[in-house]
């Protein structure tokens, strides 16, 4: 009986110019805005204004700074029952690879959302008001200072083996294969 010993190694590597994304908003945690009080969001808090949306995606709610547009496709908006998740397709611009580095080193996490309020609820007794809705959502976007700490933004780059060499070497992996199975 012959066995084969295949040494293989395989890499990935980021590819460039890759994809923002996370959560802008989640319900449950409660944002401390100082002495304006606490804040919370329902579970519905998103459901009206995400039908007739525009929203972009923006870096420290600066429009100059845009990385993505509801309308243009690349920018996605979801809710589940963590809360608000956004995804954007940034341009290959210069502060686009700036943040994208900085998110890559951990520099930036956060996330954030700009709104205009809808319904809310008052608890005087944890000074707390719970937007139940929000009329209309501006934008999404990486911060360096979240209100809501738990918000999220990270890089979601797919990834590839490094110069196909993987590839390379499965391929040459099946030839022996093959030629030992044969003899």
């Amino acid at each position: 009986m012959t066995y084969l010993r295949l040494d293989v190694e395989c890499r990935a590597e980021r590819r460039k110019g890759g994809k923002l994304g996370g959560y802008a908003a989640l319900f449950g945690p409660t944002a401390d805005l100082g002495h304006n009080g606490n804040e919370r969001l329902a579970a519905s808090a998103f459901d009206a204004a995400l039908k007739h949306s525009d929203v972009r995606a923006l870096w420290e709610h600066d429009p100059r700074w845009l990385l993505g547009r509801e309308s243009a496709g690349t920018l996605r908006l979801s809710v589940d029952s963590t809360g608000l998740e956004w995804e954007a397709e940034p341009a290959d611009t210069s502060y686009s690879r700036d943040l994208l580095t900085l998110v890559d080193r951990g520099d930036i996490t956060g996330a954030s959302f700009a709104f205009l309020p809808g319904q809310s609820e008052w608890d005087s007794s944890a000074q707390t008001r719970t937007h139940v809705s929000v009329s209309r959502l501006l934008d999404v976007s990486a911060v360096a200072f979240p209100a809501y700490a738990e918000a999220t933004t990270e890089a979601r780059s797919e990834l590839r083996p490094a110069n196909g060499r993987a590839q390379l070497l499965r391929a040459r992996a099946r030839v022996r294969l093959e030629g030992v199975r044969a003899s």
